[in-house]
């Protein structure tokens, strides 16, 4: 389980990243984090669902991503995953296991608080 104040992290990121244009549904917290075994020098894996990266990644808004974690916790490892291609690929070796193991956070969550998502349109545009 991901502790409160990771999930914040994250959820201050995903909301940046879709104020900045990249539709965003969610991201899955996978590794360290998620089994609750990080330490302090533990990355954030995270998977950000998109449906933007369903065709292709292409690379300025994977850089993109990358850019934006500077903005709210440079531990924060951004892998660009398309909505289909989670639900879909079966091949994956980490999709396989972000899905077993990654605990997901809905951006839907995000949305349901809009003091968070004025916040983060405010200070990064959409």
């Amino acid at each position: 389980m991901v502790d409160q104040a990771t999930a914040e992290i994250v959820r201050r990121y995903l909301a940046m990243i879709d104020a900045s244009g990249i539709p965003v549904t969610g991201g899955v917290v996978y590794g360290s984090y998620a089994r609750g075994e990080q330490t302090r020098e533990s990355d954030i894996d995270l998977l950000v669902l998109s449906p933007a990266f369903d065709r292709n990644k292409p690379d300025d808004l994977v850089n993109r991503l990358w850019r934006m974690t500077w903005r709210v916790d440079s531990r924060i490892e951004p892998i660009a995953v398309g909505v289909r291609e989670f639900e879909e690929n079966d091949d994956s070796p980490l999709i396989g296991v972000a899905r077993r193991d990654g605990v997901l956070i809905r951006l839907e969550e995000i949305r349901e608080e809009p003091a968070k998502v004025a916040e983060a349109h405010a200070k990064y545009g959409k």
